[in-house]
């Protein structure tokens, strides 16, 4: 099992990571072709599939630079699916000189398949706790 989480929370991060260095839309590879990303604020966002590709497109375009800082709090795996659940923070970045500003603190569950010995996310829920969802 703790090949399988090790694996997953990779994927978690990697997704985030992704975000952060300006290559949000490479960061769908962490997804299955037919995943589904619901943001749960004040307002429910949900996408699917290509929606989620054309989203991270279009984040990639923002000139507005974050930094994801992922805590995991649980995993389980059942075969070949597994679900993660972390807490987030996001920092808005801006002047180097300044100190980052904490923009959102959030819950995420993520559900992970294993496809031909790769995982991928196939279902995130992100619930945001505080801050501008």
């Amino acid at each position: 099992m703790s090949e399988a989480r090790f694996a997953c929370e990779d994927v978690v991060r990697t997704s985030f990571r992704l975000i952060d260095e300006g290559h949000a839309s490479a960061s769908t590879e962490c997804y299955t072709a037919d995943a589904t990303l619901v943001m749960a604020g004040t307002k429910e966002i949900r996408a699917e599939g290509e929606q989620i590709r054309e989203a991270m497109c279009r984040r990639e375009q923002e000139d507005r630079p974050t930094l994801h800082v992922v805590s995991p709090s649980w995993f389980d795996l059942d075969g070949d699916r597994a679900e993660c659940r972390c807490d987030l923070q996001v920092y808005a970045l801006g002047d180097p000189a300044a100190p980052p500003h904490l923009r959102t603190v959030s819950r995420v569950h993520d559900v992970l398949t294993r496809e031909a010995g790769r995982w991928r996310i196939a279902e995130r829920r992100i619930t945001v706790l505080a801050g501008a969802g």
